[in-house]
């Protein structure tokens, strides 16, 4: 039998993209957010009710018995003031007002998106769960901060808790800046292209696509624990020195890379995951590179 499940922040990049493609796995999915998104207007099991996350949630706010909570919903590090409160009240109360909402619905399983930015700058890689977290930003202190309440509440109240830690997400349409979407639209212009620290810098960012299908086998998968912790990346790191010479080649751009030995103020150390469990547990299956590349060209191409 399909479940009816909620989806905070469904309006938003990952979580729109996960209801777009997974839509018909579902009875019902109700979109908790502030905004309501366009692109799900069509879809006729979707409803979308406006629900502020940093307030109390009503508890009989949904009419069918709900199996399941993915909280997707999220203050992002956006631009260069950035404050604690203004995550705290997100990122942490609003994930405490979402876990009460599960509880006083008697809803026994929640998902809950997170980021590796909870590790802070690694000390070796790839970097494994158990690894000491120290994160280095406002955005990673609330993070953790939203995790530790996530696996009291499983813990007290017996809800199975599952938390993704997922890489800088990318693809067509997001919403926030990256560097891939950067570079593509700087190389299909013909636009010189600037890399720090000579483009040796390493990350493994993970594709839309592929977090979305990670996300859905984790609202399937049977966890006999109470709490699971899954690293999600986009399973081949690359410096940002091959990643723009193979977006050059596919657009057969004019574009110059210019490689600078200044590093970059905002992230400068090389970060990726170990991926080992994520793939063995949620049959994780990362999309390659050019692969992936192939599908950004033609809609990239296409604006």
């Amino acid at each position: 039998m399909k479940k009816n499940i909620v989806i905070t922040g469904g309006s938003g990049f990952l979580g729109s993209n996960f209801i777009k493609k997974f839509y018909k796995k579902f009875n019902i999915i109700y979109n908790f957010d502030i905004y309501e998104n366009k692109d799900l207007f069509n879809i006729k099991n979707v409803k979308f009710i406006k629900v502020d996350i940093t307030k109390k949630i009503k508890q009989n706010i949904c009419s069918e018995n709900i199996s399941l909570v993915v909280h997707t919903a999220a203050k992002q590090p956006i631009g260069p003031k950035q404050n604690l409160e203004d995550f705290i009240k997100v990122n942490v109360d609003g994930i405490k007002n979402i876990l009460k909402f599960t509880k006083e619905n008697k809803i026994k399983k929640f998902i809950n998106c997170s980021s590796f930015s909870v590790y802070g700058k690694p000390k070796k890689l790839p970097v494994y769960k158990k690894q000491e977290l120290t994160p280095s930003n406002f955005y990673g202190l609330s993070k953790l901060l939203a995790e530790k309440i996530s696996q009291f509440y499983s813990n007290k109240y017996k809800i199975k808790n599952i938390i993704l830690r997922f890489d800088g997400l990318y693809g067509y349409g997001q919403n926030l800046p990256g560097f891939i979407d950067f570079a593509i639209k700087q190389i299909k212009l013909n636009k010189d292209i600037e890399l720090f620290s000579r483009g040796k810098q390493v990350r493994d960012q993970i594709y839309i696509n592929d977090a979305i299908k990670v996300l859905f086998s984790a609202c399937s998968f049977k966890t006999v624990k109470l709490n699971e912790i899954f690293n999600v990346g986009g399973g081949n790191p690359k410096n940002n020195l091959v990643i723009c010479s193979e977006i050059k080649k596919s657009f057969v751009s004019k574009s110059k890379i210019l490689l600078l030995n200044k590093k970059n103020s905002n992230f400068d150390y090389d970060f990726y995951m170990s991926l080992i469990e994520t793939k063995k547990k949620l049959g994780y299956k990362p999309t390659k590179f050019h692969n992936i590349l192939k599908q950004l060209i033609t809609k990239y191409g296409e604006v």
